[in-house]
């Protein structure tokens, strides 16, 4: 905690520029991530959390991650595209072909609000069990009814997004949350490098656990 506290710091007073900025957002994801198992209730040893995998996911939750995070930028580059904007050319995340980098930026502060909640809730309320992973060569993934199953478990995370405004909590659909915040691009242009600082340093504290707020 005292490394992230440190980290959340350094990126809101010091003046990095973009690639120090990706180095600071690495720095805490890999903390993050290094004790993302303590969030895991399930007594499945299958569903046991053993680091981070990807392309491809070598266990079934890195497999739920990187489904539930491939939905996340879809849903993000579909908002993009609702108002016209080019869902390829970014900001945080830089352009490169066929990569969807504004998408990518947007779905940074919803990551832990929506994708990762999304896994955390099926695997501890027991909605996906190991009979519902295959082995694909190296890689790990979902057979079709525990597919089908995790996609409800994402879109009731999605109908219920926790946002904070004027300091009230309101429950809103994230189909609305998502365009909203692409709107307001549109309305105020791409950011500076200073706003995506900030940007950053509240992805940074979702991260941390600070930025959700408790639902009743």
């Amino acid at each position: 905690m005292e490394r992230l506290a440190y980290i959340l710091r350094r990126v809101e007073l010091a003046d990095e520029g973009i690639d120090r900025l990706r180095g600071s957002e690495g720095e805490a994801a890999n903390l993050y991530f290094s004790v993302f198992g303590l969030l895991i209730r399930s007594p499945d040893v299958e569903l046991r959390w053993t680091g981070r995998s990807r392309r491809p996911p070598l266990d079934p939750v890195n497999a739920l991650l990187s489904l539930a995070y491939s939905l996340l930028a879809k849903d993000c580059l579909l908002a993009a595209l609702a108002v016209g904007f080019d869902p390829y050319v970014g900001f945080y995340h830089q352009p490169r072909f066929g990569r969807p980098a504004l998408a990518l930026d947007l779905m940074e502060e919803f990551r832990p609000l929506v994708a990762e909640s999304a896994v955390l809730t099926c695997i501890n309320n027991r909605m996906v069990s190991e009979s519902d992973f295959v082995q694909a060569g190296r890689a790990v993934n979902l057979t079709p009814p525990g597919r089908k199953r995790f996609f409800q478990a994402y879109e009731q995370r999605m109908n219920a997004l926790p946002v904070v405004e004027a300091g009230e909590l309101q429950i809103v659909d994230a189909d609305d949350a998502l365009p909203a915040d692409i709107d307001q691009l549109a309305v105020e242009g791409m950011p500076t490098e200073q706003q995506f600082v900030i940007a950053a340093h509240e992805m940074l504290q979702l991260r941390l656990g600070h930025g959700e707020p408790e639902l009743q």
